[in-house]
């Protein structure tokens, strides 16, 4: 499901490697849920959202310098974008995942899914015009 081709390259290598590992944590936890049979996976779930939440930040926080560097107009609404999507990291129930750990499989999943999908070939794909424009 989180397939990396060059469509959605936003022509800034570290940053391509960046979306990169995004895109494999996204498919780790993809895998957690295709291979969910009942029993207790709490402990892999949290670490992939863990490491999801960590990674993410870290990106976001790279991604948010270049753009300051570039004078990238619409940077604050980016910060704005990333912020949510740490938010809803954040606002997970620790208690929610241990008791429906199927439900909450399939829910960060679409999220994650629709979040990396339509991020990067939105709003990541102006950053990465404008700077092509602008180098």
């Amino acid at each position: 499901m989180f397939e990396w081709n060059e469509n959605f390259s936003v022509k800034v290598p570290f940053l391509d490697d960046q979306h990169k590992k995004l895109f494999e944590i996204g498919e780790r936890i993809n895998e957690l849920l295709l291979d969910h049979n009942g029993e207790d996976s709490f402990d892999d779930i949290m670490d992939q959202i863990d490491e999801l939440e960590s990674y993410t930040s870290y990106h976001f926080e790279e991604e948010e310098k270049m753009m300051k560097y570039f004078g990238y107009p619409e940077l604050e609404s980016h910060i704005q974008e990333h912020q949510k999507f740490i938010n809803y990291l954040r606002s997970i129930d620790v208690i929610e995942v241990d008791g429906n750990q199927l439900e909450m499989l399939t829910e960060l999943v679409r999220f994650i899914a629709k979040w990396i999908f339509g991020h990067i070939n939105s709003v990541d794909f102006l950053y990465s015009d404008y700077m092509i424009e602008n180098r």
